[in-house]
């Protein structure tokens, strides 16, 4: 991310988000927090060292900026329409398949567990 994509993200939560700076933490801050948390995939433990800062106040401040850009969200993120394109719609080789789909994840990876019983099944399928 730039630092002019950073900062003008801190300025958004700043005025909009609800998220301000604490007598020992700047919104930047903050947010270089949660940002760090979420691309690193960085545990609490790891946090609080890179910080230097407890814990607890990484917690919390990580869960203070979740709540503030789920705030935002109405300004940046729109649902897709519940129509079907004609393109689809009219091609009996598409249609039966997406029939009922709302909308498409374009190349994001999702990680998740899944029970012991049922990994088999999905194991190759990462497209």
């Amino acid at each position: 991310m730039s630092s002019a994509a950073f900062y003008g993200l801190a300025n958004i939560l700043r005025f909009n988000g609800s998220l301000h700076d604490t007598f020992y933490v700047c919104v930047e801050e903050q947010l270089a927090i949660f940002l760090y948390m979420l691309g690193h995939k960085a545990k609490n433990r790891v946090c609080d060292i890179e910080f230097i800062r407890s814990g607890e106040t990484i917690s919390r401040y990580f869960n203070k900026v979740l709540g503030a850009t789920c705030s935002i969200q109405e300004r940046f993120v729109k649902q897709p329409g519940s129509e079907t394109p004609m393109e689809i719609r009219n091609a009996a080789e598409w249609f039966p398949y997406f029939e009922d789909c709302i909308g498409m994840i374009d190349g994001t990876h999702i990680q998740a567990t899944l029970l012991a019983s049922i990994v088999a099944r999905f194991r190759g399928k990462n497209k």
